[in-house]
């Protein structure tokens, strides 16, 4: 767990009555979560201003079978959605404001963990020059949360440069408000999505004007290179902001690909965040536009990706590394009433269950907003499901969709401190293969019912903590990169190098990235196959390390416990300076042959023993997870990658991950 997430979890839990003013009761009572409840959830917003009924102008949340676990208060107006990663917390934008309102605001939902059924609004916050229509995320702490924000000079209700990203936390919002800017970043338009990485070190963010940045978010800085994809094509706007609601994103389950859709131009925008490179896909003849897009990261239909065509959804094979795109079943959904000059929905959303099994998408049927698609055989046919309707009334203005497909389930986050609205009321109640398009702009080069009586209600208060805070830039470290070199690691990768050559460009990065301020932090390079070799001891020198990464040769066998005992011995050596802390960077493709796992385990215990924090990454299929989890310090610092595409992304987080451990920091927690 990163110290931020420590420092969130030192909450403490107080039984209260009666904390909030109104509650919205369930519509059903549910026994305690499970991980089939939780991928079960649709999340909904509508934007049906003109009718007083519950779940018009409201968040809503169903059960992917089609029933309606919670119909919310009207809001004017919810617009796209973010959540904690079990859900517990929803957090929707707003897409446009009542007349006369110049108050930009963000509007919370809490769900109750144990009961499904149950959810209660938390109201409005606001306190910043909010994007209406835009993106947002809250990242896997529970805490940190980004935003699109306009020009504080620009006049009430108008969208002005500079825009940018900042960031807040949710443990400061009080009174309706949210607390100071904790930093941001000045972007080139209004944000249509943002995607945090695993750790939530680095988030993706795509802009209006399809430029994709990546965010070092404890500073808020560029981490890379924008990249420019080819842009929305849309009908000519009044002014930034106007068409938010038809330019839609996702990203690949390996974190590596961004994909936008280009409305008009029926094709898709790609961006490679690890080359920093752009292209474009065409989807085929007959596809009026390019809506909504997702790309499921389930084991189920894994790596799929659903589109929203207008008129039709559909499901399509996705090999952006090839790149290749080809259909594979489509169902139709009835045309969604789109007015383009509109500052409002009804966006084509999509977005794929949380099981993977089906895909919701926006239409207009009856009283319907969305329906949900069985994707079976593989993605080949597509399966019309329950319809999911919020608002009653006959006119549909469905806006964002959200489930629990790309999240995991941590802790609940804390709860922030909120002011519920004054005006809020209980609810009650087969095809050939399309070939890419080469991109028209240039590469970037990279540089129920209300209770009558109140009920106890958890809430969680910060705890001002007083110890030493940790200070990155003033923290150095000595770390020993272990690298795989056996002969597996001189296999080709998609991308057309090797994975030792993706291995040593992303240590290198990641060494440039340490070794930024200077001072007094060290690197080594361990290579092991039969047995493990220092080729480059504990230095602060690039160019050898650059070296030493470049002198790594390949052999037979796997010893990985050869490759962490020999980075403790140069972490106790000579060269160890006693004043750094001392992290081990474990990488292998394979499992151990030639030893014992238990061997590995025991030298990582050591390790673990001697004060030194191990990360472990497992590259590609054939690994033992089980093995490399009980190497990490921590489970949190396992990661997987699936391919050799995303290693640079991982050794860029475990940089952020390195200077706070918790051995020194936030009382070990």
């Amino acid at each position: 767990m990163n110290p931020t997430a420590r420092l969130a979890a030192a909450t403490c839990v107080l039984a209260l009555a009666g904390v909030l003013a109104v509650a919205a009761g369930p519509l059903r009572a549910g026994p305690a979560t499970t991980a089939a409840d939780l991928a079960d959830l649709v999340v909904v917003t509508e934007d049906m201003a003109l009718s007083p009924a519950a779940g018009c102008d409201a968040v809503s949340v169903f059960a992917a079978s089609g029933e309606a676990l919670f119909r919310g208060e009207r809001v004017v107006s919810p617009g796209r959605l973010t959540a904690s990663a079990d859900l517990s917390l929803v957090i929707a934008n707003h897409a446009n404001l009542a007349r006369g309102d110049t108050s930009p605001f963000l509007y919370l939902v809490r769900g109750d963990a144990q009961d499904r059924g149950r959810w209660t609004p938390q109201g409005r916050v606001g306190g910043a020059r909010l994007v209406a229509r835009a993106g947002l995320a809250l990242l896997p702490d529970g805490d940190t949360l980004l935003v699109s924000t306009s020009s504080d000079a620009a006049p009430a209700g108008e969208l002005r440069a500079p825009f940018s990203v900042r960031k807040y936390r949710l443990a400061e919002v009080g009174a309706g408000r949210l607390g100071p800017a904790r930093g941001a970043l000045e972007v080139d338009g209004p944000v249509v999505e943002v995607f945090p990485t695993a750790g939530g070190q680095l988030a993706h963010v795509v802009t209006e004007a399809a430029t994709v940045y990546t965010v070092d978010v404890a500073g808020m800085t560029q981490a890379a290179a924008p990249v420019r994809l080819p842009p929305f094509d849309r009908e000519p706007a009044a002014g930034p902001g106007k068409h938010l609601n038809l330019a839609h994103a996702a990203i690949t389950p390996d974190g590596r690909f961004v994909v936008t859709s280009r409305w008009r131009a029926a094709e898709l925008g790609v961006a490679d965040v690890v080359d920093r490179r752009a292209f474009t896909l065409a989807l085929g003849a007959g596809v009026p536009v390019a809506g909504g897009v997702a790309v499921n990261h389930a084991a189920a239909n894994h790596g799929r990706l659903a589109v929203h065509t207008g008129d039709a959804v559909g499901v399509y094979d996705f090999a952006p590394a090839q790149p290749r795109i080809a259909l594979l079943g489509r169902a139709a959904v009835a045309r969604l009433p789109i007015h383009p000059g509109a500052e409002w929905g009804p966006a084509p959303s999509v977005a794929w269950t949380g099981d993977g099994r089906g895909v919701v998408a926006a239409t207009s049927e009856g009283a319907a907003e969305f329906r949900v698609f069985a994707v079976e055989d593989g993605g080949r046919a597509v399966v019309p499901g329950p319809t999911l309707a919020a608002c009653p009334d006959g006119i549909n203005r469905p806006n964002a969709v959200l489930t629990a497909n790309r999240r995991a389930v941590p802790p609940t986050p804390p709860s922030p401190t909120v002011t519920p609205s004054p005006t809020l009321t209980p609810s009650v109640t087969p095809t050939p293969e399309i070939s890419p398009t080469p991109s028209t702009t240039p590469s970037v080069t990279p540089t129920s019912e209300a209770t009558p009586t109140p009920t106890p209600a958890n809430a969680y208060l910060p705890i001002g903590l007083r110890e030493q805070a940790c200070r990155p830039e003033r923290l150095a470290v000595d770390v020993a990169l272990v690298i795989d070199a056996s002969l597996s690691m001189g296999q080709m990768t998609p991308a057309g190098k090797t994975k030792i050559d993706a291995a040593r460009e992303a240590a290198r990065q990641f060494v440039e990235r340490l070794l930024v301020g200077g001072g007094t932090t060290q690197v080594a390079v361990v290579a092991f196959n039969a047995a493990a070799t220092v080729v480059q001891p504990l230095t602060g020198d690039r160019s050898a390390l650059r070296r030493g990464l470049e002198a790594i040769a390949l052999a037979d066998q796997t010893c990985i416990g050869c490759g962490i005992a020999a980075a403790r011995a140069e972490l106790r050596g000579p060269r160890q300076r006693a004043a750094n802390a001392k992290v081990i960077v474990v990488l292998t493709d394979g499992r151990s042959n030639g030893e014992d796992p238990a061997a590995a385990v025991a030298q990582a215990a050591g390790a673990h023993a001697e004060g030194t924090q191990v990360f472990a990454i497992g590259l590609g299929d054939d690994v033992d997870r089980a093995v490399l989890v009980q190497i990490a310090s921590e489970r949190e610092y396992y990661y997987q990658a699936p391919d050799a595409g995303q290693l640079i992304m991982i050794y860029q987080d475990i940089v952020q991950e390195i200077p706070c451990p918790p051995a020194r920091y936030w009382g070990g927690r």
